[in-house]
């Protein structure tokens, strides 16, 4: 569960580093890794630098699910601590994607 929890986190960071600077998205990409931040949970950077593609309005929507998400998210649940909620954290990450 722990490795569910990482995957995630870092598909979440992933997600908020590549997709361009407009001001939802930026809003969005703070928040995220503002709440990293908050948990003290240090996660690698992108290999891949971040593209400087526009923001699209699908693209600010997808990044604040992913925010949403993270907020609400326990800070055991996003480091792997707490499988339950990493498992929870995961389901309202897959439901971004819709």
């Amino acid at each position: 569960m722990v490795r569910f929890a990482l995957l995630f986190t870092s598909l979440a960071l992933i997600a908020a580093s590549q997709i361009g600077c407009g001001t939802a998205c930026e809003n969005a990409r703070n928040r995220i890794e503002g709440r990293y931040e908050e948990c003290k949970i240090q996660v690698s950077e992108p290999t891949d630098p971040p593209t400087e593609e526009a923001c699209s309005a699908s693209d600010a929507e997808y990044l604040e699910c992913i925010a949403n998400c993270v907020d609400s998210a326990t800070c055991e649940a996003l480091s792997g601590a707490d499988p339950v909620g990493g498992v929870d954290f995961g389901a309202c990450y897959g439901s971004c994607a819709n």
